[in-house]
């Protein structure tokens, strides 16, 4: 009697859930067209100016042919980018499928406003504006060290390093950090009858906390600093090394890019967005493109390397 009683209540409760699927009506579902998305970066610094042009895609509808990746630009945009005075179209270089121009044929320099428009051969067009930043000094390099804790119970003490760079006064500045270590690392290889002294050229690109992109907010004026990038363990360890080895020479190279407005709330958007969580709500990224999507931001970066022999 007790199993029947049980079996009811489960019928009854599975008779209470509703679907965690259910379908949505197309003319519920905005519909906002297609629009053209732009990607372009330029800075004083570049050798070559490069823009790439796609189309957003349809939440409901047929795709054309043409991808829809970061790497690719559309080869039938016409890009033309202009400081007010001078204009010049960025051409389509088929060898990288973008839209690729030599900066020795169209200089960008800081304080400068530069305007980019892009049009479709259908009528599609857009355009955006930016302002270059002029570049902040980088002060100076700290090479430090923590200790990091693994599984509760491992200890580490791991190499770090950080930037340090002053802050102009009574403006709104934005910045991204970036930085790489190169260093010759000199291991045995070989078998143990016969073995030999090898030299590794290594680089590894650094990362600072996943928080690469700062403002000025709250120092407005001061001395500030990028978080703590990890140098690594300072070798790669294949397998087929049969001896410890050691680091011979190393060269510590930060970047500090001063960026615009458009380019920090842009990037740190996409850089918080996680593609792996399937639980993520949606995120509205911010464009200056007007009629479009995307960005056309600028920086101006200084550059401080120390070198360890």
């Amino acid at each position: 009697m007790k199993n029947i009683s049980l079996l009811l209540i489960l019928v009854g409760l599975l008779a209470g859930c509703k679907p965690l699927i259910q379908e949505v009506s197309p003319d519920r579902i905005p519909q906002t067209g297609r629009k053209l998305v732009v990607h372009c970066f330029i800075s004083p610094q570049d050798t070559v100016l490069t823009a790439l042009v796609g189309l957003s895609r349809n939440v409901l509808g047929v795709e054309d042919d043409f991808p829809n990746t970061s790497a690719v630009s559309n080869p039938k945009a016409s890009v033309i980018i202009s400081d007010g005075l001078h204009s010049r179209a960025i051409p389509f270089d088929p060898v990288s499928s973008q839209h690729r121009l030599n900066a020795q044929e169209f200089p960008i320099e800081a304080g400068k406003t530069y305007t980019l428009e892009v049009r479709m051969p259908d009528g599609m067009s857009v355009t955006a504006q930016t302002t270059v930043p002029r570049a902040i000094p980088l002060q100076r390099i700290q090479v430090d060290s923590v200790i990091r804790s693994y599984y509760g119970n491992y200890v580490k003490r791991e190499p770090t390093v950080r930037g340090f760079w002053n802050d102009p006064a009574n403006e709104t500045n934005y910045y991204r950090m970036e930085g790489k270590v190169d260093y010759r690392y000199l291991a045995a290889t070989g078998t143990s009858t016969l073995p030999r002294d090898t030299t590794f050229s290594i680089t590894n690109y650094l990362t600072f906390d996943n928080v690469p992109y700062y403002s000025d907010k709250m120092n407005n004026g001061r001395e500030m600093a990028s978080s703590i990038a990890p140098l690594g363990y300072l070798n790669p360890k294949p397998s087929e090394w049969n001896r410890s080895g050691r680091v011979s020479s190393l060269k510590i190279s930060l970047l500090l890019l001063h960026i615009d407005e458009a380019y920090f709330s842009y990037q740190n958007v996409v850089r918080e967005w996680n593609t792996d969580n399937p639980f993520a709500e949606p995120s509205l990224i911010p464009t200056n493109i007007k009629g479009g999507l995307g960005c056309f931001g600028s920086y101006s970066l200084s550059r401080q390397v120390i070198e360890y022999d």
